[in-house]
């Protein structure tokens, strides 16, 4: 299904994005070429915040994470499937989007083929993948110069290099993944993103290329200190664990300063709303079960059946 289709059928652009360097490029992509509007945050755990206007936490569609509801329409990159004819029955729904799902199948247990379990996953970040599936609409994303070189002053009184290539293959750990233990798996999903025909996904791969292991583990570790000391994240992957001030409403200085200056690298501006009101799960990691399964509202298996007893990832009973 192409974006444009999936917006048409949903019936709204109002989305809720990731408190993480993915979430905010998506919802820059999808704000610019798709008119959406952001009225909403997640920190894929225990919280998600939504305008006080929003009336269901089902309403929106939530981007760069899974959401275990027929009805509620998300776009994300996670496994989400526990075997091939649970890929089915996700398909079967029609509002969800997901590398794993839809360019090329991939579940937990692997019953798809060696070439199809969970360790030839989707590896990259939602950005990457949305990035590809623009092109279906004959869409290009245009950034600021990949390579352009932006001088970042920190609020650790120190100032930080960075481009905009940087910080777009950081996303979902891009870069490091395909020049260090994961390549084979990545180069192939690199060719899948390919196949779509995006300009900007071979600018990416250009760049990515140019990398050894040794140059990608020391470009993290300078994403980690931008992030981290620079922009103030709770994480070294440009994310926040909360995002309102001590009254639960207000949304903090810090994400309204790390918008904009991701905004002045990248090249796109992102509106998004200052006043929010948080709903509240509970958050968990186990095994896996249908019973688990059918009591999350949110999830991912986030590791092979090798371990089995925290692989599965999951969010309930909100409120």
């Amino acid at each position: 299904m192409k974006l444009g289709e999936f917006f048409q059928k949903a019936g709204t652009k109002k989305i809720v994005i990731n408190t993480d360097i993915d979430g905010f490029l998506s919802g820059m992509i999808l704000q610019k070429y798709y008119g959406c509007e952001v009225v909403g945050f997640s920190n894929s755990k225990e919280s998600i915040w939504l305008k006080p206007d929003v009336q269901s936490i089902l309403s929106p569609i939530y981007i760069d994470i899974f959401v275990n509801r027929p009805e509620v329409f998300c776009i994300d990159q996670h496994i989400v499937a526990y075997d091939n004819a649970h890929i089915d029955r996700i398909l079967a729904q029609g509002t969800k989007l997901n590398p794993n799902l839809d360019v090329s199948r991939r579940t937990y247990i692997g019953d798809l083929g060696k070439g199809a379990n969970y360790y030839c996953k989707y590896p990259f970040g939602t950005v990457h993948y949305l990035i590809a599936l623009m092109k279906q609409d004959g869409i290009d994303v245009e950034f600021n110069g990949l390579d352009e070189t932006f001088t970042i002053p920190g609020k650790d009184s120190h100032t930080h290099t960075v481009t905009p290539g940087q910080i777009i293959l950081r996303a979902d750990d891009a870069l490091f993944s395909s020049a260090n233990k994961y390549i084979a798996n990545c180069n192939v999903w690199w060719a899948n993103l390919q196949q779509f025909g995006s300009r900007t996904i071979d600018e990416l791969i250009a760049i990515k290329n140019r990398y050894s292991a040794v140059m990608a583990a020391i470009n993290k570790g300078d994403m980690s200190q931008f992030f981290q000391q620079g922009l103030g994240c709770d994480g070294s992957d440009g994310s926040f664990d909360t995002i309102t001030e001590a009254d639960g409403r207000t949304l903090q200085r810090r994400i309204v300063d790390y918008t904009r200056t991701l905004s002045q690298i990248i090249g796109i501006d992102l509106n998004i709303p200052t006043k929010v009101i948080e709903h509240r799960g509970e958050f968990l990691r186990c095994s896996y079960s249908e019973d688990v399964l059918n009591s999350a509202f949110t999830y991912a298996f986030i590791s092979s059946p090798s371990n089995a007893n925290e692989c599965f990832c999951y969010t309930c009973n909100f409120v």
